[in-house]
């Protein structure tokens, strides 16, 4: 459903899409934050458009598509936690999200979700890189990007040492 939203008094009116979400039911998002994955995400290749959109404030959101509200995914930006995973994002990949500069790219990895918080990991070897209006997931071949790594280790890393 595409709907119009006066922004502010004198201001343009910015075309909307209601999506339904898997964790918080219907919600109105401007048009201009939907994106396309230029090549299909890892197992949903009927999956083209989504949204990312936040429940509370801090480095989850969540990925959803459009069209689907049971494909949702939690993910993380690993760079706003303090991580410094080594990828290498290349002038192909800009190109393909339609951007110039890298700084225009988020970056976002998937996170599984478990029952235990301590089991809660993050994929490191394939990042979600977003431009503006584009995305694409990468797989890097680096077997020092976990494929699992523990979320329950950046709590170690900001614990005070004895």
């Amino acid at each position: 459903m595409l709907s119009n939203i006066d922004t502010s008094a004198g201001a343009a009116v910015v075309d909307t899409v209601t999506v339904d979400t898997l964790i918080c039911g219907p919600i109105e998002v401007p048009e201009d934050r939907i994106i396309t994955f230029e090549t299909p995400l890892l197992g949903f290749p009927d999956h083209e458009q989504f949204v990312i959109y936040q429940t509370k404030p801090g480095p989850l959101f969540w990925l959803q598509s459009i069209t689907d509200k049971d494909v949702a995914f939690a993910v993380l930006m690993p760079f706003q936690v303090g991580m410094d995973p080594d990828y290498d994002i290349n002038a192909e990949d800009l190109e393909l999200l339609g951007v110039d500069d890298l700084q225009e790219v988020s970056v976002y990895t998937m996170v599984t979700l478990d029952g235990d918080p301590q089991n809660t990991t993050t994929n490191l070897r394939a990042p979600i890189l977003v431009g503006r209006s584009r995305a694409v997931q990468v797989v890097y071949d680096n077997d020092a990007l976990e494929l699992r790594y523990p979320l329950a280790r950046l709590a170690q890393m900001d614990a005070p040492r004895k």
